[in-house]
């Protein structure tokens, strides 16, 4: 029996051998399964980071589309404005020349007659006031 034991002992393991290899092949899975959790963090940050670039990069590019709109709008809205002031303007002074003959006129015709003329005053005082508070929007506008 003395030769079986031998023989079961020489092909056997020691105990220590088995355990430390045991103990290396549970610390490389331990290593392994940290490399691939590790891994996985850092794809799943860099993915991350790349799709809030996309994002970012798109509503920036959408935002500009937009700006843009808006700012065609609101000149298009301020030369309209630009426009309608000229006219009104433009208007007035027509009516501010027209009293202003008509007033020549009346001071010709009737120099006793001066409630004719405090009347033609007063409107081409009120014209004029009329005519410098458009001047002034129109210097606002622009």
């Amino acid at each position: 029996m003395n030769s079986v034991d031998a023989e079961t002992d020489a092909g056997a393991i020691p105990p220590r051998r088995a355990k430390s290899r045991r103990r290396w092949a549970l610390l490389l899975t331990i290593v392994l399964w940290l490399a691939l959790i590790g891994g996985g963090a850092y794809g799943g940050h860099t993915y991350m980071n790349n799709l809030k670039e996309q994002w970012t990069a798109e509503l920036n590019a959408q935002t500009a589309v937009q700006l843009e709109a808006v700012r065609e709008q609101y000149e298009s809205q301020i030369n309209v404005l630009r426009q309608d002031l000229t006219v009104q303007i433009e208007q007035v002074d027509k009516q501010v020349n027209a009293l202003n003959e008509l007033l020549a006129f009346a001071k010709d015709t009737t120099d006793s007659d001066t409630d004719n003329s405090n009347q033609l005053y007063t409107q081409l005082h009120e014209l004029k006031a009329q005519l410098e508070r458009l001047e002034k929007n129109l210097d606002v506008l622009k």
